[in-house]
């Protein structure tokens, strides 16, 4: 009852290079068509139906009565790993290195009352990184990387965001910091 009066957003944030969200026109436009898809529609708002607690079932529905007079919808909108594609990817591609804890199995982090797996972030020194909603990331990550005909794999999903990185030219704002005084007298000048 309450998924016919939701609809799924991923909103274009501001263009940036990743980390901030990176530029790239054709992957957010497949991302966007992909969400718009009625069967990935429908299981993105299910799982979230699925984990809502008795409030915010209410809230929705109160939503819905008013969106339904109004004629029409509730927008739920995605967190920024689930919303924006190279995000989603980088997320994807990290399940391919699970921590292990000294049983040899995957090591369990609790994070706002929710035991989640870790993960390694090779990118960033190896770091501990938690990665929620993951059945719903590797949903997603595997129907984007199928729809651009691309191994449906955390590693196919790291090779696609190499490929798009390899010879870009990042912008000299992106590295610029306030420029640093050598000199003592230089600012007893001014």
């Amino acid at each position: 009852m309450m998924k016919r009066f939701m609809t799924v957003s991923a909103l274009p944030q501001r263009r940036m290079f990743f980390g901030k969200g990176w530029d790239n026109a054709a992957l957010d436009t497949v991302f966007a068509s992909l969400l718009r898809k009625p069967e990935v529609n429908d299981h993105v708002r299910s799982t979230y139906v699925a984990g809502m607690d008795a409030r915010d079932c209410d809230a929705l529905r109160r939503m819905g009565e008013v969106a339904k007079e109004n004629k029409t919808f509730v927008r739920v909108f995605l967190p920024p790993h689930l919303g924006d594609a190279h995000r989603l990817l980088k997320c994807y591609s990290l399940t391919a290195y699970p921590i292990l804890d000294d049983k040899g199995e995957q090591l369990q982090v609790e994070m706002d009352g929710n035991h989640l797996d870790a993960f390694a972030d090779p990118d960033d020194d190896y770091a501990k990184v938690v990665i929620p909603h993951i059945e719903l990331v590797e949903y997603l990550a595997k129907n984007l990387l199928e729809t651009l005909s691309w191994e449906a794999t955390p590693r196919g999903a790291a090779s696609l965001l190499e490929s798009l990185y390899r010879g870009a030219e990042i912008p000299d704002h992106v590295f610029q910091t306030p420029a640093v005084i050598e000199r003592l007298d230089a600012v007893k000048k001014h």
